[in-house]
């Protein structure tokens, strides 16, 4: 017997609801300006207090080694990007393609030897 379902009922899948929503992109731009903000306000602090340490080189080197590897730090976490939340519809499993057969030529031979 075949099973009829009616166009208009509901799926027994869940309804993705606005809750479950990632926030809008600006917003994410917004806060990864932020955050490279800060990131490259502790490197001028970095600087400044090596300047002032200037009694105590050792001190000073590690402030200025510091300043030197903190771009490096704020450039990657800038450009890390929003993470979407697994089972949001971009991570959707979608079942895998198999391969066609190869072809034959007119003879009827395989075309790929």
């Amino acid at each position: 017997m075949v099973s009829f379902r009616h166009p208009f009922a509901r799926s027994r899948e869940a309804a993705q609801t606005v809750t479950d929503a990632l926030p809008p992109r600006s917003e994410d731009i917004d806060r990864r300006q932020r955050h490279y903000i800060v990131m490259m306000s502790v490197r001028l602090g970095c600087f400044l207090a090596a300047l002032a340490c200037y009694r105590w080189p050792w001190l000073a080197a590690g402030l200025i080694v510091g300043a030197v590897f903190l771009p490096y730090v704020a450039v990657s976490a800038a450009n890390a990007g929003r993470t979407d939340r697994p089972g949001s519809p971009r991570f959707v499993d979608r079942p895998a393609r198999r391969a066609l057969p190869g072809g034959r030529d007119a003879d009827g031979h395989n075309e790929i030897s």
